[in-house]
């Protein structure tokens, strides 16, 4: 009797913690778990051109929480700068990564390439 009322006891507290775990209340639901950086035309720009990039963040629970991204960096900003929206641009010939970063987490590095403008300027 005493082990199947300690077996009863167990169950009712790992349902108790299941439903305590949903969306409304637990705080790490909500959090961003993952940053990614994308274009839809490309990871070139030419010197002197701009290039827009998108951040995507998604919380632990699967939402996109796009506008929680509050920084973007170069990791080289020599060859290419990046503004507090995403809008890269080229300044000298070479790649770069830019990363963008939502709740303490930050993306994966996305390689840009800068190449030289018509006529070769760098």
């Amino acid at each position: 009797m005493l082990r199947k009322m300690f077996v009863m006891s167990a169950a009712v507290a790992a349902l108790a913690f299941v439903a305590g775990c949903s969306e409304g209340s637990d705080p790490m639901f909500n959090e961003v778990a993952q940053v990614t950086v994308f274009s839809s035309v490309g990871y070139s720009v030419a010197v002197g051109q701009t290039l827009q990039l998108e951040g995507r963040a998604v919380t632990w629970g699967g939402v996109r929480v796009d506008e929680r991204i509050s920084s973007w960096t170069s990791t080289t900003p020599s060859i290419a700068t990046v503004s507090n929206t995403g809008l890269v641009t080229g300044i000298a010939v070479g790649s770069t990564g830019i990363i963008a970063r939502a709740q303490g987490v930050n993306s994966p590095d996305r390689l840009i390439n800068v190449a030289a403008t018509v006529g070769g300027a760098q």
